[in-house]
């Protein structure tokens, strides 16, 4: 099963689930984090943005500060995001 399709059943099962209880503890709490989880590993494509010198430079798309990516790295090492790096105008 892929990434995408693992993350649809998760957020449908969230949704049926969200006031059952297993030994007495709301299972909503494990599901979101498997959800956060499974959402890093959808990848993601970088963001672009401009640097002090006025080039180009791809950054992660989840994180809020532009932490840099270098070419081919296949995670955020801030956050753990999987980067695709698909996109043939930056190869």
């Amino acid at each position: 099963m892929k990434p995408e399709e693992t993350l649809d059943v998760l957020k449908r099962m969230r949704i049926a689930l969200v006031t059952a209880r297993v030994d007495g503890i709301r299972v909503l709490e494990p599901l979101n984090i498997a959800i956060a989880a499974t959402e890093k590993q959808v990848p993601k494509k970088p963001r672009y943005y401009m640097d002090m010198y006025n080039h180009e430079r791809p950054g992660c798309p989840e994180c809020p500060r532009n932490e840099i990516l270098y070419a081919g790295q296949k995670y955020c090492s801030v956050c753990g995001t999987k980067i695709d790096w698909s996109d043939p105008k930056h190869d």
